[in-house]
Formats: C-alpha cells, sequence, structure tokens
C-alpha cells in the first residue's frame, strides 16, 4: 500500500473489445453498523452503499484516481485499464454513474468512454484527475507515454455525452513535454474564465529521485496561455524546485482571488524533517506569491514536517475552507507505520495553531499501531473535515480496507462519526486490497467515495461507495438542494 503511494503505481491502458462488466457487491461490512448513523453506508446506492465495476476483459486491471460530480449530481471516474494487447494495452478510461450508482448509458458506450492517448501503448497513461466544466464538458489530466520512455503531461476534453471535443486541442487531445524524464500530471482546476489550470511534477534526472513541482496553464481550445509565466523560459508553464531533490506536487485548488495553491512533499537534507508536506502558492500569472510563507526561507512555499526523526510526509489533497484557511492531507511516517496527517494554514502561511498540535493533527486508526493513508479532503458546510483513504493492519500490507474519517473545525476526532471518528468498509471478500482514492461530497449530507478493490474473478476492479454524512440543519439555500437519488 505505501509502496504504490511513495511511488505511485503504474498505471495501465484499456481496450475498445473489452467485456463491461457493472456488478454490485452484497451488502458489505461497515465500521458503522447497519443502520442509518452518521456514517453508514447509503442503502440507496449500488446494493447496500457499494457499486463495483470491471471494465477490463479477462481479470485484467482497472486502476482507478479521479472523480468528479456534475450540476446533474452524476458520478464521473476515471483512471486507466488494461485492454489486453489484442485492445491495444492500457487505455485512459472514463465511466459516468447516475445519482444511484448506475452506469448512465447517455455517455459513451454503455457508460464508458476509451481514449488512447498516445501509439507507443505499454502501461504508462493514466487520468490521475476530473472536472467538469460549466457547460458541462468534461476535462481530463494525466499523463502519457513517450516515444523515448518517459512521460508527459496530457490533457483531454469530452462532450457532455463522452465524445471527445473536437474543438481543444488536436481532436480533442494536448500533450505537453516539459521536460526529457518523466513528467506526470496530477490535478487540474478551472478558472472561472474558463483557462485550464494543470498541476504535477516535472523530471530533472532519471528515475524517480529528481522532481520539481510543475504548472501549466491553457486557454479554453488548449492553446498553451503564454500570460502565464509571461516571462519565463517557456511561457505557460512554472516549473518550482522547492528543495533541490524530490519535489511531487500532488494536488491544487483555487481561493477566492484567483491564486493556485499547490500541496505536495518535498524532501529536505538530513536533520532537517526528512519529506516534509510542501504549500506553495502562485499569482495569478504564475510567479510564486511572496506574502505567502513569507517567514520561510522561501517566500510563496511553505514547508511542513510532519512525522518526527526525518519521517516520510507525503500531501496528497488540499483543500480551502470558508476562512480561507488552507488545510493539506496526507499521511505521516510514525516509526515504520503511516498516520493520518493534516496540517492547516493560516491565509498568511503561517500554520494555524488553534488546529490540533500547534497547526499539525496525527491520527492512528487502531487498534495498535496501524497502517494509514489519506487520499482525499473534502469540507462539508459546517467546516467538518472528511478525510478518505485507507487503513491496514500491518504495514504494507495487502489486506487494506476503504476508511472514512471526519474531523471537527479544531481538528479533533468527531467521535460521532462511525466508531469514535472512524468508518472502514471492506468493498472486497477475504484479505484483499480495498483503497479510496478521492472523495467528493454529492449532496450535503451523502459523500461518494471512489477507488479501487481486488475482487476473485475479476481482478482490481473500479469501487465506489456512498455514505450519509448527516444532514446539515444550517443555510436555507443547503436545505433547499433535494434530489431524488432514487432516479437516473
Amino acid at each position: 500500500m505505501r509502496t504504490r503511494h511513495l511511488l505511485r503505481r503504474v498505471p495501465a491502458r484499456a481496450v475498445l473489445a473489452a467485456v463491461i462488466a457493472a456488478a454490485v457487491l452484497p451488502t458489505p461490512a461497515a465500521f458503522a453498523g447497519d443502520g442509518h448513523a452518521d456514517g453508514s453506508l447509503d442503502p440507496r446506492f449500488g446494493r447496500g452503499g457499494i457499486v463495483r465495476t470491471a471494465v477490463a476483459p479477462d481479470g485484467n486491471t482497472d486502476y482507478q484516481n479521479g472523480l468528479a460530480i456534475d450540476d446533474r449530481h452524476r458520478i464521473l471516474v476515471s483512471g486507466s485499464s488494461d485492454l489486453g494487447e489484442a485492445g491495444g494495452g492500457f487505455q485512459w478510461r472514463i465511466a459516468r454513474y447516475t445519482p444511484d450508482g448506475r452506469l448512465d448509458s447517455s455517455f459513451g458506450s454503455g457508460g464508458i468512454v476509451f481514449t488512447p492517448m498516445s501509439g507507443v501503448g505499454g502501461d504508462d497513461e493514466h487520468i490521475w484527475r476530473l472536472a467538469v466544466q460549466k457547460d458541462g464538458k468534461i476535462v481530463a489530466a494525466g499523463h502519457v507515454a513517450t516515444a523515448a520512455g518517459g512521460e508527459d503531461f496530457a490533457v483531454a476534453r469530452y462532450l457532455p455525452d463522452g465524445r471527445l471535443d473536437h474543438t481543444f486541442g488536436a481532436q480533442g487531445r494536448v500533450v505537453t513535454a516539459l521536460t526529457p524524464h518523466d513528467d506526470e500530471a496530477q490535478s487540474l482546476r478551472i478558472q472561472d474564465d474558463g483557462r485550464i489550470v494543470v498541476a504535477g511534477y516535472a523530471g530533472t534526472g532519471e528515475g524517480t529521485d529528481g522532481r520539481d513541482f510543475a504548472l501549466v496553464r491553457y486557454l479554453p481550445d488548449g492553446r498553451l496561455d503564454r500570460s502565464f509565466d509571461r516571462s519565463g523560459p517557456r511561457p505557460g508553464t512554472v516549473v518550482t524546485d522547492i528543495e533541490g531533490g524530490r519535489d511531487q506536487l500532488r494536488d491544487i485548488t483555487l481561493d477566492t482571488r484567483g491564486r493556485i495553491v499547490a500541496a505536495g512533499s518535498a524532501t529536505l537534507t538530513a536533520e532537517r524533517g526528512g519529506t516534509s508536506f510542501s504549500v506553495a502558492r502562485y499569482l495569478g500569472d504564475g510567479s510564486l506569491d511572496p506574502a505567502f510563507g513569507s517567514g520561510d526561507p522561501r517566500p510563496g512555499v511553505v514547508v511542513t514536517p510532519m512525522a518526527a526523526n526525518d519521517g516520510l510526509d507525503l500531501a496528497e489533497s488540499v483543500v480551502i475552507d470558508r476562512h480561507n484557511r488552507i488545510l493539506a492531507g496526507g499521511s505521516a511516517d510514525a516509526d515504520g507505520r503511516f498516520d493520518l496527517a493534516l496540517a492547516r494554514y493560516r491565509p498568511d502561511g503561517s500554520l494555524d495553531r488553534r488546529f490540533g498540535d500547534a497547526g499539525k493533527v496525527l491520527a492512528n486508526v487502531g487498534p495498535g499501531s496501524t497502517d494509514e493513508d489519506l487520499a482525499g479532503l473534502a469540507l462539508q458546510p459546517d467546516g467538518r473535515i472528511l478525510a478518505g483513504g485507507s487503513t491496514a493492519a500491518t504495514e504494507f500490507a495487502v489486506d487494506s480496507d476503504f476508511l472514512l474519517a471526519r474531523f471537527r473545525d479544531d481538528g479533533t476526532l468527531d467521535r460521532g462519526f462511525g466508531r469514535g471518528g472512524f468508518v472502514i468498509t471492506r468493498t472486497a471478500p477475504g484479505e484483499a486490497d480495498d483503497e479510496i482514492f478521492d472523495i467528493a461530497l454529492q449532496t450535503p449530507n451523502r459523500l461518494v467515495a471512489a477507488g479501487e478493490c481486488d475482487q476473485p474473478a475479476t481482478g482490481r476492479d473500479v469501487c465506489l461507495a456512498r455514505y450519509l454524512v448527516s444532514p446539515w440543519q444550517g443555510r436555507p439555500e443547503w436545505r433547499r438542494v433535494r434530489v431524488d437519488l432514487h432516479r437516473g
């Protein structure tokens, strides 16, 4: 489990001749119990709250990462699928589900769209993130293989019915090489003006040790936006060396002023914190914001060691709350096992000392020293924090399960959620590897988690779970959001 997060598992490709099988599991065991308590699985979704979709033929692998909810509450998930040698190997894959968890037959072929992104083949093609534009078009960002054996940023845009949008880039696709090495897009956001910000890392040498934060901004038609870092070495792109070693950007978000907030990790020199959370803020023109983290050695960047003794800290997700505070979430090495890790920053980049222990939270599920990953964050309207990922009884275990945790606004666990603040869901039988890779609120009181689960007959499949996260009795406009999730 940990190895895959550190190395970012080698993703897969798909085959148009794939046998698409959408199935649901029998009612699984959930840590929250069988009732409709806060944190329980939603019985109106799939069967018992779980949907499993096997796409790749012959038990081949379906990888999953991206998740988005459109304005009709339909669920989009993405990744890559191994369609076998005859079908072209791994291809980008997007699936769309109706609000109640059925594959949406109005999207692609039976709810599934495959996209061959390069003619190279192999397993180095994968969608990492999805976003839906105001007009309903779908933007996917990830990476593709190059003829030289490296990887490049890649973006594709789809019409609402799943067809590639030929007004974007070259027949719906854009590939951007930042370096001769491995460049992977890991996140994207769409600005209010329609410009698309894609972020990830740029390779600085062979292998995985040398990486820098990287951002690319595209115009709505897919061309590089040359007003972004206009005076830089390559307008339209920004590469930031945080600490000279392995700097890996994993997620971005936009604040109310249009600034780009990026979170990931940076490897520090010995006795300075090991690999630590790293958060950077960029102005709209692509320059680092000198007002952010101005007390740090490099204005615009804040590096935060989370674990003791030069441990390994990996920030995977970032969100901004209603008070413009920045919350980064991931995992931290706790003497060989990993804990959920959160750090909250004030708008100026300083740690919010009213949150957790002087701005930091480490949480272990237990019993004992279990191994946790945090892969996604979501904020409820009242400020409570939902964190999704996985948990396992031992380090590097292959028997991990879906994990959902909820924290109060001050960083303490919400003990009324699930059992002591945690919900564990087994989405596959036996000792299988089940992991959440992203979460999103579908409505104020329903949360969708998307990930993967190992199945005996079909291999590694896409799995969705929907949880009841308690109706919120706050603002009237939230109470008016009523959707019949039983109807497509």
